[in-house]
């Protein structure tokens, strides 16, 4: 399975894609990246804990490509899992 998966359309929104895992925004990706390297603008990168580090700390990476979204989860003591937008980012 490849780190990236490129969409032509938007074909699902965050919302559905993230269903009963998160309470996600209702907005259209591109595509899902799970390595910074991979992301294309619109995509959704997925930051999770690899064997050396946390996706975190890609996430500035994952957003100067084009990140549309930071999707991670979040520290067992929080109780959730979140999605960040950083679409509307200035």
């Amino acid at each position: 399975m490849s780190a990236a998966m490129g969409i032509d359309k938007p074909v699902r929104g965050l919302r559905e894609l993230l269903a009963g895992l998160a309470d996600a925004p209702d907005m259209p990706v591109s595509g899902l990246a799970l390595s910074s390297r991979n992301v294309a603008p619109g995509f959704a990168f997925l930051a999770v804990k690899g064997t050396r580090m946390h996706g975190l700390a890609y996430a500035s990476e994952a957003v100067a490509r084009g990140a549309s979204v930071i999707v991670f989860e979040a520290w067992r003591q929080l109780g959730y899992r979140g999605a960040l937008d950083l679409a509307g980012k200035e």
